[in-house]
C-alpha cells in the first residue's frame, strides 16, 4: 500500500524542482563544492533508469553526499544558507528514495 501525498506537497514539489538554481554560483560561493556539483548534475534531470544505475555503481558517493561522513560535510550543512539548495535537495532525496 503507497501513500500519494497531498496534491498541495505534489505542487510545492513540482514547483522547486521547476526552479532554475546557479548550481556554479554556489560553486563560486564556495557553498557547495565542485565534486558535489557533478555528483549533483549526475543524478539530477535524467531518466530513473539512468539515475539507479549511477547511484547503484558507486553509493557510497551519494550517501557521503546527502549524510556526510569520512571528514565531509553533506550538502545540506554545506549550503545551510541557501534555502533554494536545500529544499531542492530534499525534493531530489525524495525523489531517490521513490
Amino acid at each position: 500500500m503507497s501513500l500519494d501525498p497531498p496534491a498541495y506537497i505534489l505542487s510545492l514539489q513540482n514547483n522547486i524542482r521547476a526552479r532554475p538554481i546557479s548550481w556554479e554560483g554556489a560553486v563560486r560561493a564556495r557553498t557547495i563544492t565542485d565534486a558535489d556539483l557533478k555528483k549533483i548534475k549526475s543524478i539530477d534531470k535524467v531518466r530513473k533508469e539512468q539515475r539507479k544505475h549511477t547511484i547503484e555503481a558507486d553509493p557510497d558517493i551519494f550517501c557521503t553526499l546527502l549524510l556526510g561522513g569520512d571528514n565531509a560535510q553533506s550538502i545540506f550543512q554545506s549550503a545551510a544558507k541557501r534555502p533554494d539548495i536545500i529544499q531542492y535537495m530534499l525534493v531530489l532525496t525524495g525523489d531517490l528514495v521513490d
